[in-house]
């Protein structure tokens, strides 16, 4: 797995120009890598913070950001963040973490500044926590009690080997994107699939007609039996559930 460094992808902010041009250095300078690991977050962000101030000295007030300028750095961490996505690079973002306290508990948090703190939780697809226990070093995405976390690969807390083989965070990358790709692939089939209900359904009018659907439409999954209860109710229709079926309005009501 090649490794970005942080110095070549920070040209996003530090270099003049327009962006679709910064946009292609970066390119060029990132090409013979897959991944880009920021080491540390927290520092890239006080780099940007500079690069804004500098770049606009009413986004600062005495070295540091003011309102407007926090959601500058917000706004532009995230447009880097996607540019490196628009490239097919992998980003690897590394974080201190920050105790703060909550009555008697203890909260993890991120130890970066400003609103790019949100932006990190909301544009990442896999969070995870390192530390240590006893001699050994631990690493756990499931999110708990007193620390985020995001595990769609569904790991166990993972032991780090030591020594560090060379291919260990390629491998967990690689499992992430497999069970992410996955889970695109349900949720594509998902939708295609209530979009041809919903075709379906269309031509339904009679109580009849629901009911013949009912027991496919469970088969299918909640989503799909949505599908056909939202257009029995745009029809005029109740579910009756004494009798499990779709009618007449009325006649509920004759029934109550």
């Amino acid at each position: 797995m090649a490794i970005g460094q942080t110095r070549k992808a920070r040209s996003l902010w530090e270099d003049g120009g327009r962006e679709e041009h910064k946009c292609r250095r970066a390119k060029e300078d990132l090409e013979p890598y897959n991944t880009v690991v920021v080491d540390t977050a927290g520092r890239a962000l006080d780099k940007l913070t500079a690069a804004i101030i500098e770049g606009n000295p009413k986004m600062g007030r005495g070295g540091a950001l003011t309102l407007q300028g926090y959601g500058e750095l917000k706004s532009k961490f995230g447009s880097w963040l996607k540019m490196l996505n628009t490239l097919g690079k992998d980003v690897v973002l590394l974080c201190h973490m920050d105790e703060q306290r909550k009555g008697d508990d203890v909260i993890e948090r991120l130890d970066v500044q400003g609103g790019s703190k949100g932006e990190i939780y909301k544009s990442v697809d896999a969070m995870g926590k390192l530390y240590i226990e006893g001699k050994k070093r631990m690493l756990d995405f499931s999110p708990r009690e007193n620390a985020y976390g995001k595990n769609p690969a569904q790991f166990e807390i993972l032991e780090v080997p030591s020594p560090l083989p060379a291919d260990f965070l390629g491998g967990l990358i690689v499992q992430i994107k497999t069970k992410l790709n996955h889970f695109a692939e349900v949720h594509k089939e998902e939708v295609n699939s209530q979009a041809t209900w919903a075709e379906l359904v269309a031509g339904l009018s009679t109580p009849a007609d629901f009911n013949a659907l009912v027991g496919e439409a469970k088969k299918q999954g909640p989503a799909v039996s949505a599908v056909l209860h939202r257009a029995a109710l745009k029809r005029g229709l109740s579910y009756d559930k004494s009798t499990l079926a779709y009618v007449e309005k009325e006649v509920v009501g004759a029934r109550g």
